[in-house]
């Protein structure tokens, strides 16, 4: 793990001096007085700046993925509204017969709302996705307590990595009322009382499907209702480092602006001391300074902040 505002030191300075160099055309800017430290500097504010713009790409994904789960909640609403009336007496085999046809309706409402929840190969459903997706702008839960911490928070079944999952299962044995079956209880409970939630065998025109389906569906909504919580989480984790970065890269600004420093060390204390000046509620998140700030040049060599 990285340590925090102590990572910015001697050799990120060198990093950002080498870097300059590697993009120079050749020809010498400035004065004598723009030497390599000056220069990277310079080129620590600008990258810093470039990691806010990635880091605002992120906080918008993550928007995208709470609004996209807090429809699913919706849709999942819906479903329990159809399956707690199949499971209803009073509900002729007609009305069952019409309910199953839009649950079946909402089942791929529910799938095409996930397939649009991506970003280029990546899913923002999964954690899987998530994860690559943070890792893009230096925010990696191998090499980051905080993030590591974050991704705890999610919670997915052991069977895939989806933040609402077809293969959650609600608790068994469901009760379910002797007059719910029109066939002896134990030919009945050989019926696909454990397959995935949204498998097609199963229909909600069945009564004692409908029963273990409810209990099913509210195991589906509290999935997706505690990892709302998480994406919540991940919003203000994400908007801590992207405060963290522009603190980072103001910092880099008035070190170039103010000084002129005889030793890469010296350069570095004083861009940490200004970190801590300029970005004092988001200091838990140092420990990504230079991972934000890599990323930030790879994503520049690839040409990703280009307008």
């Amino acid at each position: 793990m990285s340590s925090g505002l102590g990572a910015i030191d001697r050799k990120v300075i060198n990093i950002l001096a080498n870097y300059s160099s590697s993009q120079s055309s050749g020809t010498t800017k400035g004065s004598a007085s723009d030497n390599a430290i000056k220069t990277s500097l310079r080129t620590g504010a600008q990258t810093y700046s470039y990691a806010v713009r990635g880091l605002n790409t992120l906080a918008s994904y993550i928007n995208v993925a709470r609004a996209t789960m807090q429809k699913l909640e919706g849709v999942v609403d819906e479903m329990a509204t159809l399956v707690n009336e199949a499971k209803k007496s009073t509900t002729g085999s007609s009305a069952r017969d019409n309910l199953q046809i839009k649950y079946e309706e909402l089942v791929k409402t529910f799938r095409a709302t996930i397939e649009q929840a991506r970003v280029g190969d990546q899913d923002l459903l999964t954690t899987d996705g998530l994860d690559g997706v943070f890792k893009n702008f230096g925010l990696d839960k191998d090499q980051s307590d905080s993030i590591s911490n974050l991704f705890t928070l999610f919670e997915t079944p052991d069977t895939d990595t989806a933040l609402a999952s077809e293969e959650v299962k609600g608790p068994r044995p469901v009760s379910i009322p002797d007059s719910a079956f029109t066939t002896p209880r134990s030919v009945s409970r050989r019926s696909t009382s454990f397959e995935e939630i949204f498998d097609e065998e199963r229909r909600i025109n069945n009564r004692p499907e409908a029963y273990r389906m409810a209990v099913d569906l509210q195991a589906l909504k509290d999935q997706i209702e505690k990892n709302v919580k998480a994406l919540n989480t991940a919003s203000e984790v994400v908007i801590s480092n992207l405060k963290l970065a522009q603190g980072a890269g103001f910092a880099f600004l008035d070190a170039y602006n103010e000084g002129s420093y005889d030793s890469a060390e010296k350069a570095a204390a004083a861009v940490r001391e200004k970190i801590r000046q300029n970005a004092p509620g988001a200091l838990a998140q140092a420990e990504n300074l230079k991972p934000i700030l890599v990323a930030a040049l790879a994503l520049g060599q690839a040409g990703a902040f280009d307008e």
